[in-house]
This record gives structure tokens, sequence and C-alpha cells, in this order.
């Protein structure tokens, strides 16, 4: 049981290792780059004397905010597809779970199985705060997947703050259900309309391992039993 509970785990922290580490900071540097171009933009309208320089100075602020607005989509984008693709390794492991730890091949596959083990196996007690974070990454990758639908209308009715943009916030830190948005999900895989966080993606990195911690010593002490 340990080779897997290792195996799990160790999928996990690398899947979010590499975003923590490799690609997240890659954003910095992407936008100095916009800035340094921004710069030679203006030193080449300076020497220019026949540009109107206001007409200039409006177009490049208008450059600007278009370059940096992409690159926050962009950065917006990767969070919430690794958050669709942690929750589909979680499924995918739970799969080779059942076929290769229990022994039994699944009639259903992914995330039912979560809920067919707590009936099974009740005695593993997986922890209420583990569960519903898990039920949480359910909606959520569903919701950036399909847009509206019974997924979405059940993440803004429980876990609301998604609908709000980081903006929205730090601006409503002390009350932020002071704006309440009603889902109308356009591209919300591309950072629009549902923002997922570093801080979720590191949540449901812990809540996942927890899972396979608890689950594969509970299937540890069921087999070892005379």
């Amino acid at each position: 049981m340990k080779h897997y509970c290792d195996k799990y785990c160790s999928q996990i922290d690398i899947l979010v290792e590499i975003l923590e580490s490799k690609l997240l900071p890659t954003f910095p540097s992407a936008q100095q780059d916009v800035m340094t171009e921004i710069g030679h933009l203006q030193e080449q309208a300076a020497n220019c004397h026949e540009l109107d320089m206001q007409q200039m100075s409006d177009s490049l602020l208008e450059y600007e905010y278009s370059k940096m607005s992409l690159l926050d989509g962009v950065q917006q984008a990767l969070l919430n597809m690794y958050a669709i693709a942690l929750y589909h390794l979680f499924e995918q492991q739970l799969t080779d779970c059942q076929m290769n730890v229990i022994g039994a091949r699944a009639k259903r596959y992914g995330g039912v199985l979560v809920d067919e083990w707590r009936e099974q196996f009740p005695r593993i007690n997986l922890g209420e705060m583990v569960a519903v974070e898990i039920e949480e990454m359910k909606f959520l990758c569903n919701t950036l997947k399909h847009g509206n639908g019974p997924s979405a209308d059940m993440l803004h009715q429980k876990w609301p703050l998604y609908f709000k943009g980081p903006w929205e916030r730090e601006f409503l830190e002390d009350d932020p259900n002071a704006i309440e948005h009603v889902p109308r999900l356009q591209m919300p895989i591309f950072g629009n309309d549902v923002f997922v966080e570093l801080a979720d993606i590191i949540r449901f990195q812990q809540s996942l391992k927890a899972f396979w911690k608890t689950y594969l010593t509970g299937f540890s002490r069921k087999t070892s039993r005379p």
C-alpha cells in the first residue's frame, strides 16, 4: 500500500511543484518584457517629431493595457486548467487504485468511486473537510470545462468566491459578499468568469494527499487483519 500512496502523492506534488516553481514565475519576466518594449517604443516616438505625442502616448497606453491584460488572462487560464488537470489526475488514480489495490474491476470510473468507497468502507474516516474539498474540486472542474449548468449553479451556491476576480476579492476583503455575481459563463477555462488561485491549488494538493494517506492506510489495515 505504501508504494501506491507514495506514487499517487508524488504525482500530485510534482504537478503542483512545476506550476509553483517553474510556470508561474515566468509571468513577472514576461511583464517586464512588455515594459521594456514600451520603453523602446517611447524612445522611438520621442525621436520622431512628425508624430502627435499625445496620440502616440494614448496608443502606447492602450497597447500596454492590452498586452498586460492578455498576460493576466493566460496566467489565470493556467491556474484554471491546472485545477482541471489535478482533479482528472485524481480520477485516474481512483480507477488505478480500484483495479490494482482493491483488486476489483470498476463498474464506474473516476470521482464516483469516492462515494462508493465511503459506502463500501465506512470504518475509514476520511474527515469532513477533505470530503468537502474534493466535492468542491469536482464542481469546479465541471464548471471550468462546461460553463453554465448544474455544476456551475452548485459551485455558485456553495463557493461563490470563485466568481469574483482577484481585484474584487482584494477590494471586498472585509465583506466578500457585498457584490453577488450570477454565473453567465462564456469562456471560464481561459481565465474569464471563474478565478482559481494558487492557494486553491495548494489546498487541493493537501486534500488529495490526505485522501490517499487515509484510504491506503485503511486498506493496509484491512488486508493485514488475520
